[in-house]
């Protein structure tokens, strides 16, 4: 009985002891924090933590590219896009997909902005209404009209078929609420919606920006690190 009674008190010291003392956790690495940092879009920090780590120019071109995607400025994203095509085919499967995604997000922006040329047309009856848009997204492949977006398309061609494109353009068209693509009025609140857009007091997202998850970018990070 009274080696049962110390064996327990023994236990019970070893127990005490081991939750008094501290824990050593393991310091994140620097691709870990970048990897975390661009997940978040948190670019500040990753522009902090990019120079701790030696990378191959693919890498560093990668991270670039998405940066300026989030910047929104569409002429600098095309001339950035330009710029990498000429290292795509030395690039790693990780790199390509990247570089792909954003490319068809850019071009698919470029055809919609273009080819939803028609005024916007808002009737004033008893009520607001929106007039069709009168829009064939299907009219323009194949097509030297200067109203399809062709340079776009044609880069698109190697990544998209013409009816998954058309599909996109179709679903944006959706999202807008200046578009109407039935041959019917829209009613008032769809015109109400249109004229806070016309007003830039409605965000609307026609397409979602790309983006990737913190073990996507530690799978581009890894893939490529200069030893």
């Amino acid at each position: 009985m009274l080696i049962k009674k110390i064996i327990i008190v023994f236990a019970l010291i070893i127990f005490l002891i081991s939750c008094g003392s501290e824990q050593k956790i393991k310091p994140k690495s620097n691709t870990m924090l970048l990897a975390q940092a661009l997940s978040s879009n948190n670019f500040s920090e990753a522009n902090r933590i990019n120079p701790l780590i030696r990378k191959t120019e693919n890498i560093q071109n990668i991270i670039k590219l998405y940066e300026v995607l989030y910047e929104e400025q569409s002429t600098k994203l095309n001339n950035e896009l330009n710029y990498i095509s000429q290292f795509y085919p030395q690039m790693n499967d990780s790199h390509k997909a990247i570089v792909d995604e954003i490319k068809i997000w850019a071009n698919l922006m470029q055809i919609y902005k273009h080819e939803i040329s028609p005024p916007v047309r808002i009737l004033q009856r008893e009520v607001l209404y929106l007039a069709p848009s009168n829009i064939d997204f299907s009219t323009c492949p194949n097509s030297s009209s200067t109203s399809c977006a062709t340079n776009a398309r044609s880069d698109l061609s190697l990544l998209l078929t013409n009816e998954t494109i058309t599909d996109a353009l179709k679903q944006m068209a959706k999202n807008d609420p200046c578009v109407n693509l039935s041959n019917r009025l829209q009613g008032e609140k769809i015109a109400n919606r249109c004229l806070k857009k016309s007003k830039s007091n409605l965000e609307i997202i026609l397409l979602p920006l790309p983006r990737y998850n913190t073990n996507q970018w530690l799978e581009v990070l890894n893939s490529d690190i200069k030893s």
